[in-house]
């Protein structure tokens, strides 16, 4: 678990042993993480659709109804540059700098940004995936 607090924040993120965030606490908003494929935000539930292991769309849930969904395009590095309607019309569009810093956003309704990680906006942080070492 890895939590952090101060006049304006107060934040607590557990991970599972393989180093995938499970659940969230920021600034009194909880978010439970299922796999790469669910997150759960009160009633609420943001499900993931993936194809050759790629994030490609995206639907906010509520009790019994679901919104029309939003796809994303990727660029080369996997980070999430477009997000488009249905039918293809542009709802937002980031550009990153090579450290990963966004250097212009329509704010994209995305929260798995640069190279695909998580990205609290309210903390500022990435969710870095580590890499396995394998020993010799």
């Amino acid at each position: 678990m890895v939590s952090a607090s101060g006049t304006d924040l107060n934040a607590s993120i557990v991970y599972a042993g393989y180093g995938r965030r499970v659940k969230s606490e920021i600034a009194g908003v909880k978010v439970l993480f299922v796999g790469e494929f669910y997150e759960v935000k009160g009633s609420q539930v943001t499900k993931y659709y993936f194809a050759v292991g790629a994030r490609i769309a995206s639907r906010i849930c509520t009790s019994r109804t679901c919104g029309q969904p939003v796809y994303f395009l990727s660029d080369h590095l996997g980070s999430a540059s477009l997000a488009l309607d249905s039918i293809g019309t542009v709802l937002s569009e980031t550009l990153y700098r090579a450290s990963g810093e966004v250097r212009y956003t329509t704010t994209l309704p995305i929260r798995y940004t640069y190279t695909g990680h998580y990205s609290d906006s309210y903390i500022k942080c990435r969710s870095e995936t580590p890499i396995p070492v394998q020993p010799k």
